[in-house]
């Protein structure tokens, strides 16, 4: 059990020893393997499909518009919206992209690590008080777990029974959080205007070849 749970979890360390040694279990190893892979983007992709993701995405590119007001309002000392330009076929344009990419940046390099870290001291905390751990320990091994390192930072592992099923529940959380990143990641403008600008540069790639 403790074997193919630590799979199917991405444990950076197995809460066993115990490995296949015949060639039919070293088979059934690899099937497992695979379905562990597939069990876990359907975890992923279920999570990142949640309504509540796209309610997070509007609410980080909301909180970029408000930046890019309080920015202005301190440079000009006017928090209006300059008129906006229009473009060849006289339509205004959308939400400027700089401000989109300029959201994005603070979710990945700002937004993700602090809380990444914030729940790794979190679980660390928990997991070092079941296993008698410094939390330092517990903060290594959640944050080695979450990141997906594939040489864990702290040589501990959970020895008694409730360690482990802890490790096990943080481990299906840490499923979620990635889900929950990469819905968010994947719904926010930017992404969806590199997706568009990378189906059109196919298309017309594809007219020239034609031609």
């Amino acid at each position: 059990f403790y074997y193919i749970i630590s799979m199917l979890c991405g444990l950076p360390t197995p809460l066993t020893e115990v490995d296949p040694d015949t060639d039919e279990g070293k088979l059934v190893d690899v099937i497992v393997a695979l379905w562990a892979l597939a069990l876990a983007g359907t975890i992923i992709g279920v999570v990142g499909g949640l309504s509540v993701i796209n309610r997070l995405v509007d609410a980080a590119e909301s909180f970029g518009q408000r930046f890019k007001r309080a920015a202005r309002k301190a440079v000009t000392g006017s928090d209006e919206e300059a008129p906006a330009s229009a473009g060849e076929d006289g339509e205004e344009k959308p939400v400027s992209l700089t401000l989109n990419v300029l959201t994005f940046l603070i979710f990945i390099f700002v937004i993700i690590p602090i809380v990444i870290i914030l729940v790794a001291v979190l679980f660390g905390f928990i997991l070092a008080e079941v296993e008698g751990w410094k939390i330092k320990d517990g903060f290594y091994y959640i944050i080695s777990m979450l990141c997906g390192l594939p040489n864990p930072l702290t040589d501990v592992t959970p020895d008694s029974d409730e360690g482990k099923i802890v490790d096990i529940i943080i481990a299906l959380w840490a499923l979620s959080l990635a889900g929950t990143i990469i819905g968010i990641v994947g719904g926010m403008s930017v992404i969806n205007t590199l997706v568009e600008s990378a189906e059109a540069l196919g298309e017309r790639f594809g007219k020239k070849k034609e031609n």
